[in-house]
């Protein structure tokens, strides 16, 4: 069972899985959850 969509709150940080044209696939490790967003919408912070 995969979950369909879910919504990750401004502030919270993700990790980025993967890119391909524009898009992240991006993961969450403590919930579960992996997803593509538009790569604009997510803000990279370098460590």
């Amino acid at each position: 069972m995969f979950t369909a969509g879910f919504i990750v709150p401004e502030g919270k940080k993700v990790l980025v899985l993967r890119e391909n044209q524009g898009w992240f696939e991006v993961g969450l490790k403590e919930e579960g959850l992996k997803g593509w967003t538009e790569s604009d919408k997510v803000e990279r912070i370098k460590p």
